[in-house]
């Protein structure tokens, strides 16, 4: 079981690879830090979400031939959220989306 399974449901970890894979095949990486601030959980039973405000000026894809940020990709902080399960497992990550909409 990969680290990844251990924390999300197996339809996150599909989602995650497929986007690994994709931004292995445009010949991107990431650098920098993901950071987030100004977390808010709420917890509903065996659901949960979570909202926090993701610096994405320090963490960003760069194209691998020359180093440099995609310039088709925007920068800075945005909204991201996620909601959780509880399974027999634990809490579980069932569904992630980080928006364009500044913090």
């Amino acid at each position: 079981m990969t680290v990844l399974q251990r924390v999300a449901t197996s339809d996150i970890v599909d989602s995650v690879t497929a986007q690994a894979n994709t931004i292995e095949a445009a010949h991107e990486h990431t650098e920098g830090e993901l950071s987030d601030s100004d977390v808010k959980v709420s917890v509903t039973g065996s659901n949960a979400s979570i909202s926090d405000c993701l610096d994405q000026y320090d963490w960003f894809l760069v194209e691998d031939g020359t180093g440099e940020p995609d310039p088709a990709v925007t920068r800075g902080h945005f909204t991201g959220s996620a909601q959780l399960t509880l399974t027999t497992g634990g809490w579980k990550v069932s569904a992630f989306a980080a928006s364009t909409s500044p913090c």
